[in-house]
């Protein structure tokens, strides 16, 4: 399978805090799976809809103002009883989400660009 991704991906658990379309005014808090200058993956405990619109604030270590960003869910996965296991007992994570970017302003979009270079160069 060809590689269709135009960033690297960084494997690193951040803080991110996301709205989705119906609950907009709803902050909820979960991880980052990963992410890259075009998307991220977090795992949500409930499902949404392909195609919706995602606000995400993601926590940058070591920096007091988030990534603020908005992005398009292109693909949902239920997590399988075998995959729960791998995780925490109390985890009620039950959906992986992968979100597309589609907007920055233009600072913020430096910012993540930034960090993953220097995450990735120290690895």
């Amino acid at each position: 399978m060809e590689e269709r991704r135009k960033h690297k991906r960084l494997t690193e658990k951040m803080i991110v805090a996301y709205r989705l379309p119906k609950e907009a005014k709803i902050e909820q808090i979960t991880t980052s799976e990963n992410v890259s200058a075009d998307g991220i993956r977090i795992v949500i405990p409930k499902n949404t809809i392909k195609g919706d619109t995602v606000s995400v604030d993601i926590n940058v270590f070591n920096d007091a103002i988030p990534i603020l960003a908005k992005g398009e869910v292109v693909w949902i996965k239920k997590i399988t009883s075998k995959e729960a296991r791998k995780g925490k007992k109390s985890d009620q994570r039950k959906f992986m989400v992968g979100i597309k970017f589609n907007k920055f302003d233009r600072f913020d979009g430096e910012r993540i660009i930034k960090y993953i270079t220097r995450k990735l160069q120290k690895q």
